[in-house]
């Protein structure tokens, strides 16, 4: 690791390794993707059983925003790195807005729901902090400091503006549609009810939910562009060695939940 540090002219070599090295990208894209691929399955067939995606997105966001707090509040990281690793982070919001939108997996499922909420709450807060501040308080360590939208962009130009409206309107779409799930469950716990079907709700709270899902799934093919994109176009140059703990562990998981998906939607089509 001394010499992998050593050898790095711009970033931060802790931040390369544990928040966006290689294994920790192809993790959270193979989980996000895999996890996607469940929560569809379980929607089709009006299964209920969203709730371990519900908490896998949850603790991952909440863990990653806990490191990547850390470090920015210890001005360790750059603004490029702290973008990326948000970008990194929202692909998760994915296969959690499919759990959510399933009426079938809200019934008794609280816990999840605030944890998710949580989760929303803070990633967005984050983005606000970022383009707030943090985009010229933290150290360049190196870095052009690019964002991507199609073409590279300064981050402290007009796109500072652009995200900063978007992550406001973020934070207001996703606190409602957690709002909505929320009130399926306390629906459900006043009509004590064991399984709640909201196919016939008058008050359409189920079609609201789609329209974030929706959203974020292209969002999140342009999360996996912009961050390899974004990495390239910094000069970052993240850890590759998949035998590091650090890189193998995620990378397996992902894998594993990629397979698991991926079995779920074959029993689907038989």
């Amino acid at each position: 690791m001394q010499n992998y540090a050593e050898r790095r002219s711009t970033g931060n070599a802790t931040d390369a390794s544990d928040l966006y090295g290689t294994g920790i990208r192809i993790g959270l894209y193979l989980q996000s993707l895999g996890m996607l691929f469940s929560g569809v399955n379980i929607v089709i067939q009006h299964k209920k059983g969203a709730l371990g995606v519900k908490l896998l997105c949850a603790s991952n966001v909440i863990a990653i925003l806990s490191s990547w707090s850390a470090q920015c509040r210890a001005r360790q990281m750059s603004p490029a790195e702290a973008w990326i690793v948000l970008n990194l982070v929202s692909m998760l919001f994915i296969p959690a807005g499919v759990a959510i939108y399933n009426p079938h997996a809200v019934v008794g499922e609280a816990l999840g729901i605030f944890l998710l909420g949580v989760a929303i709450f803070w990633i967005d807060v984050a983005q606000l902090w970022f383009w707030a501040t943090l985009y010229r308080s933290l150290p360049s360590l190196g870095t052009p400091g690019l964002a991507w939208i199609f073409v590279n962009v300064r981050i402290t130009g007009w796109f500072r503006d652009f995200a900063l409206v978007g992550a406001s309107t973020g934070l207001l779409f996703g606190l409602l549609a957690l709002g909505g799930a929320f009130w399926l469950c306390v629906k459900a716990w006043v009509e004590k009810k064991e399984d709640l079907d909201v196919s016939d709700d008058t008050h359409g709270c189920l079609s609201f939910l789609a329209g974030p899902g929706i959203f974020v799934g292209v969002v999140w093919i342009f999360a996996v562009a912009a961050a390899e994109i974004m990495i390239k176009s910094n000069g970052l140059t993240p850890q590759t060695d998949l035998s590091q703990p650090g890189q193998s562990i995620p990378f397996v998981l992902g894998l594993i939940t990629l397979v698991d998906g991926i079995l779920s939607i074959c029993k689907l089509m038989k």
